[in-house]
């Protein structure tokens, strides 16, 4: 550590009076041996030891070595370029560094050892992509060192707190790789000894800037919302440093002494740490440097430029485009910028994410949406993601092998360009309307609240309050002010929560509902035969975990995709063997060998219903009373109960019609349960059942309507009321689809309302018609599970 810490003292005081050092050049490493810069267009250089070496940057970095006896090393890096050739000697022989830089911000790191002889370039080593890193060659100690910055949520890219460093020991034409370790980026001495020197430079009111990113959406036909979070993310609005300036800055070439933003790795510049520029291009470097105009601009041009790879035909040498289109390529739709944002940083794996699905750039770009433009996108459908390399004439590149992805709605479009007079719609459940920006209460607005805009927007002067405010007149001519995140064109909110077939849409559910976060389990169930997985959703929901589901005896790839965004910890299997198979088990084990494969499985599925039950008590606490429905997969009335049993962590158990099973009369004695509610009417189940749980010292109540429908009414009414904030809608004829949505009904504290697919049912009408304020809707299935009309006649009941 001590030594490290004399390297980086000396790193800083050479960076201050040494030109010379290659570390310092933005393309470049540092060593006392000789190295070549390479930046945009072709270029052709001469070893010390008479061999050539030919660069061309464009759309991909090509490199070719050649001797006298002709081509000794090529490569070609699709999106990337070649950023240096480095001379160097360790371990008394000869090496070449070749460094490859991927476009996009993030600058990506990767190089090559290659041994050098004669009249041969044999490489020896090839390194991982490191984002925003720096290498230095130490020739004395035989090795190199990578650091590059820790990536936190919270924390822009061109600030990091701590750095990773990585060493690689040459030795013998072997390559030694240390552990990695974690270090501060600057101390606060360096960074104090740093700023004394420093030409200090304001930044513009948040309010400006905020103006500013507003305008170059609008010339760019970019959401406002995008370009607000994309700054944010890798400067946090800071065309110059407040405060200190980090002393590692010193050390960059292009840091003219001023307390401009330079991020970690020497390269990106300003607010919107623009990468892209001639390294050589003095002229640009400073009007990016100190224009924060400029840099915007030239940002949402890198921007539109991705925008447009992933709307253009792929080259004819790649099997897919670099990036794939999302849906028809509509610009106003948020979620249709998901992979142009991907490349703004650039096509990194790190950016996958099913690998890295909370710290994948372009998630972190819509989680800053959420969190500071207060508009909640749909999440994007990563489980149809099939991300790897490919490879071809230009190499082994990143790909998502898809050319274009399809996503559910809703769609979402800017919130931030309404006009004067524009009709807008509240989306929220209860929006406060204020007398002025971000002043007073006068009143609070439902959800579906028609309004009219009435003037221009107020922007706020804050870096993390990205909405802006609306005047606004309510239909009774009220008037105030209110947050834009919370408005839309759209009088109704309508989720559609679906897949090709049921274990796509278990998929697509869990998606959704779990999409940035880290659930401890995942409860899988067999997708034709739902009884067991009925049950299991109190579990799923206790986990506060999405319940999947698969076929009996394979595990479709969609499953497999989406239990590895979410490795979980633990894996529960509801059913025994027959129900999902020894290979599916097999299966998990194989392919997640870090989760624990738990069976939970009782010899019947009354059996497994009480082994579930069992293990609800295992994660909260002995419950004192159960909800009791028909073992029957026809029947929905499990799932009816399902998300409020989750919620409360009450078991549901299963009976026949006529008859007790033994395992639940041992269950109710076993536990002391004191109250057993019945869902279902005595058709369903039937008093003599009842009258088996009085007999065993329970009370018995039981919620019920003439059929599956009215029961349905009757269980909401009961527990939900009648003015729900959201509504989940399933096929009540078929309840498959809709079985994983139980958990996720249960996360929102919302019912399950069943519909025919083809008809809403007059006990559905009738409760739908108590429900004053326009609530949230969720679709469970696809238009074959609730048909289009069916859905429109639903949607007209509840505006």
């Amino acid at each position: 550590m001590e030594r490290s810490r004399a390297t980086y003292t000396l790193v800083f005081f050479a960076g201050l009076f040494l030109a010379c050092l290659a570390f310092i050049q933005p393309g470049g490493v540092y060593a006392e041996s000789s190295s070549h810069i390479f930046s945009q267009g072709a270029a052709k250089v001469q070893l010390s030891d008479g061999k050539t070496v030919e660069v061309t940057n464009n759309k991909n970095g090509e490199i070719r070595i050649t001797g006298d006896s002709g081509t000794l090393y090529e490569s070609t890096i699709p999106d990337a370029d070649i950023a240096s050739v480095q001379e160097t000697k360790m371990d008394n022989a000869s090496y070449l560094i070749v460094e490859y830089r991927t476009h996009g911000t993030a600058q990506a790191l990767q190089f090559d050892i290659l041994h050098v002889t004669s009249e041969k370039l044999e490489r020896i080593y090839q390194s991982n992509l490191y984002e925003g890193a720096r290498l230095t060659v130490d020739e004395e100690r035989a090795q190199l060192e990578v650091s590059y910055p820790k990536i936190e949520q919270d924390v822009p890219l061109a600030e990091p707190k701590e750095v990773y460093i990585e060493a690689f020991t040459v030795d013998q034409q072997q390559v030694t790789i240390e552990d990695k370790r974690t270090e501060p980026t600057a101390s606060a001495v360096q960074a104090r000894m740093f700023r004394a020197s420093a030409a200090g430079y304001s930044n513009p009111s948040y309010d400006t800037i905020s103006r500013k990113l507003t305008a170059a959406a609008v010339k760019y036909d970019v959401p406002a919302e995008i370009v607000k979070s994309i700054a944010f993310r890798e400067s946090g609005w800071k065309q110059y440093w407040t405060g200190s300036t980090p002393s590692y800055q010193a050390s960059c070439n292009i840091a003219d002494g001023s307390n401009v933003v330079i991020g970690y790795d020497c390269i990106g510049i300003g607010i919107m740490q623009v990468s892209d520029y001639n390294r050589n291009d003095t002229e640009e470097i400073e009007r990016l440097m100190h224009d924060i105009d400029y840099n915007i601009d030239r940002g949402m041009r890198i921007l539109k430029d991705k925008w447009n790879e992933a709307n253009s035909k792929a080259e004819s040498s790649l099997a897919y485009n670099l990036i794939p289109k999302v849906n028809d390529g509509n610009p106003d739709k948020l979620e249709n910028w998901y992979f142009a944002i991907l490349a703004y940083n650039g096509r990194l794996e790190r950016n996958d994410p099913i690998a890295n699905p909370q710290t994948a750039y372009q998630e972190l770009v819509y989680k800053e949406m959420e969190n500071q433009s207060l508009i909640t996108t749909t999440p994007f459908p990563t489980h149809l993601l099939t991300p790897g390399r490919i490879s071809g004439k230009l190499g082994s590149y990143f790909s998502f092998k898809t050319n274009q992805i399809s996503t559910p709605g809703p769609l979402h479009e800017s919130t931030q360009n309404y006009g004067n007079g524009s009709t807008v719609y509240v989306t929220a459940d209860k929006l406060t309307l204020r007398n002025s920006p971000n002043g007073s209460s006068v009143g609070s607005l439902p959800r579906g609240e028609k309004l009219t805009i009435t003037g221009g927007y107020t922007a706020n002067n804050s870096n993390v309050n990205h909405y802006v405010w609306y005047p606004v007149r309510t239909s009774s001519g009220k008037t105030g002010y209110v947050a834009s995140g919370y408005l839309s064109k759209a009088p109704v909110v309508v989720h559609n929560l679906e897949g090709s077939r049921r274990n796509a849409t278990s998929a697509s559910i869990s998606n959704y509902g779990w999409h940035l976060e880290s659930p401890e389990a995942v409860v899988l169930g067999r997708s034709d035969l739902p009884i067991d997985a009925f049950t299991g959703s109190v579990l799923a929901a206790q986990m506060d975990s999405p319940l999947l589901l698969t076929d009996q005896n394979k595990l479709e790839q969609v499953t497999v995709t989406e239990i590895d965004r979410l490795n979980p910890s633990i894996i529960y299997i509801v059913g025994a063997g027959p129900a999902i198979s020894k290979n599916v088990e097999n299966d998990l084990r194989k392919k997640f060998p870090n989760s624990t494969i738990e069976r939970v499985a009782g010899s019947t599925r009354y059996a497994t219903a009480v082994k579930v039950a069992e293990e609800v008590a295992a994660v909260t606490s002995k419950p004192s009373e159960i909800f009791l429905a028909v073992g029957d997969e026809t029947s929905p009335d499990a799932l009816t109960i399902g998300p409020h049993a989750g919620i409360e962590g009450i078991p549901i158990l299963l009976t026949r019609t006529g008859e007790l099973h033994d395992e639940v009369k041992n269950y109710i004695k076993r536990n002391s349960i004191k109250k057993v509610t019945i869902i279902g009417s005595e058709t369903v189940v039937s008093k003599r059942v009842a009258d088996a749980v009085k007999q065993l010292g329970a009370s018995v109540e039981r919620v019920y309507g003439a059929d599956r429908y009215s029961t349905n009414a009757a269980v909401i009414t009961k527990y939900y009321g009648t003015n729900p904030d959201q509504v989940f809608f399933a096929n009540g004829q078929t309840t498959v689809d809709s079985l994983s949505g139980a958990p996720l009904a249960a996360k929102y504290d919302a019912p399950i309302v069943l519909t025919r697919p083809d008809a809403v049912t007059k006990p559905t009408r009738a409760f739908l018609n108590k429900i004053t304020d326009q609530p949230e809707i969720f679709y469970l299935g696809s238009d074959a599970a609730i048909t289009d009309r069916t859905r429109k006649e639903l949607e007209g009941i509840l505006q």
